[in-house]
């Protein structure tokens, strides 16, 4: 299944630790191939993430349209400034 997903810790002086899981942005035709059985399981298993804790679910897998990509996966410059810009919010939270 071609979703791909980054994670990371948040933790800084005076507040509490969490992890973001992050749905990394991809193309429609990526998308596409995703079948909607997989896709319904994984929003079911994020859903239920409250009993895991700290854990954020920053979804962004349709979050970049298909002229924001020079391939199926990897952002052009233009989708990065997106992206960079959302990473940079979330983690100065």
């Amino acid at each position: 299944m071609p979703m791909h997903f980054a994670s990371w810790s948040l933790w800084r002086p005076g507040i509490a630790a969490g992890v973001v899981a992050l749905i990394m942005p991809e193309s429609s035709r990526l998308r596409a191939l995703v079948p909607a059985p997989a896709l319904q399981h994984l929003k079911a298993v994020f859903a239920g993430s409250s009993t895991l804790g700290s854990l954020v679910v920053v979804d962004w897998w349709d979050a970049l349209s298909d002229d924001s990509f020079v391939d199926l996966i990897h952002a052009n410059p233009a989708g990065r400034r997106i992206n960079d810009g959302a990473v940079f919010n979330i983690c100065s939270r």
